[in-house]
């Protein structure tokens, strides 16, 4: 590493497409490291392999949980990713995690009936139910996510020459905002319940509380309750099956019917191809679980 570790360090912070506080605590956990590598009498300009394996082994000896480890670990191969595409030093994180992986949950996709009991729960007779069905239509027709959904304005969304955009900022904070093409049946519920509820001003926020007390923009976390209430209601919601599976689910369907995933990653806005082959995971377990393979062994003998 030819320059300062913390010129590179800030480089890296900059460039990751998450929140604030995600990128502060991005910082925090490589200052933690760097200060492990000086007082253990080693140059961070000049680490190796052994070096990133030995902070493992420090990390469990300081008796950190495994979840903990994990979040030290992915930020350290992270940083050390861009610094090998980015000619500041080789990787020598790859690959290092911890040995034994925690055991939990992925979240899930929806079934096509699931998704089909989920709009049926929602009364759109109500001006809430438009609202609420516009907002899961879009989301799962597009897999914006919830603080996604939340900065949607009315000037946001628009047909132009007889196509339907909106336009979306991106998850983070660093005003990554891009065009996002949409079908008639992702957004004339949207422009529905616009009309039904009224604008005063273009750059209104396009989903509004609509309480006693006023109307306000929703926050994603009232967007991520919203959602919770209709999948329960639906009789899907689990730990698997969150409000986020909303966003899984447009990935997983659209793979399942033969998009390419690089299409599957420019509709989610993922600047890494490898993010979105995450999604690939669920597609796997329902295959195995279906056993295709076992079928065709069948008709073959």
């Amino acid at each position: 590493m030819e320059r300062l570790f913390s010129q590179v360090k800030k480089e890296f912070v900059n460039s990751l497409d998450v929140r604030a506080n995600s990128r502060a605590l991005y910082s925090r956990i490589l200052n933690q490291f760097a200060k492990w590598v000086v007082t253990t009498g080693r140059n961070i300009k000049v680490l190796k392999r052994s070096d990133i394996l030995s902070y493992k082994s420090a990390l469990l000896e300081f008796g950190k949980s495994e979840n903990t480890i994990d979040s030290y670990l992915t930020v350290v191969r992270r940083f050390y990713e861009f610094c090998e595409n980015n000619g500041e030093h080789e990787n020598i994180a790859v690959g290092i995690k911890l040995r034994h992986k925690r055991i939990g949950y992925r979240k899930s996709h929806l079934s096509i009936n699931e998704i089909n009991k989920l709009y049926s729960v929602i009364d759109t007779s109500t001006i809430i139910g438009k609202r609420d069905y516009a907002l899961i239509n879009l989301m799962l027709r597009s897999g914006i996510r919830c603080i996604e959904a939340e900065r949607l304005r009315v000037c946001d969304v628009y047909m132009r020459d007889g196509r339907c955009y909106i336009m979306i900022q991106r998850k983070g904070d660093n005003d990554r905002t891009e065009r996002l093409g949409l079908t008639t049946k992702a957004l004339q519920p949207v422009i529905d319940y616009l009309h039904y509820r009224g604008v005063s001003v273009d750059d209104e926020f396009v989903f509004l509380t609509h309480c006693s007390v006023g109307e306000h923009p929703l926050s994603a976390k009232s967007i991520s309750k919203i959602i919770t209430n209709y999948l329960k209601q639906a009789g899907v919601y689990s730990k698997r099956k969150t409000p986020h599976s909303l966003r899984h689910t447009a990935a997983v369907q659209a793979i399942l019917n033969k998009v390419p995933i690089k299409e599957v990653q420019l509709m989610l806005g993922h600047r890494r191809i490898e993010t979105t082959e995450i999604y690939l995971k669920s597609i796997d377990e329902d295959l195995r679980l279906s056993n295709p393979a076992g079928r065709a062994l069948d008709d073959i003998f």
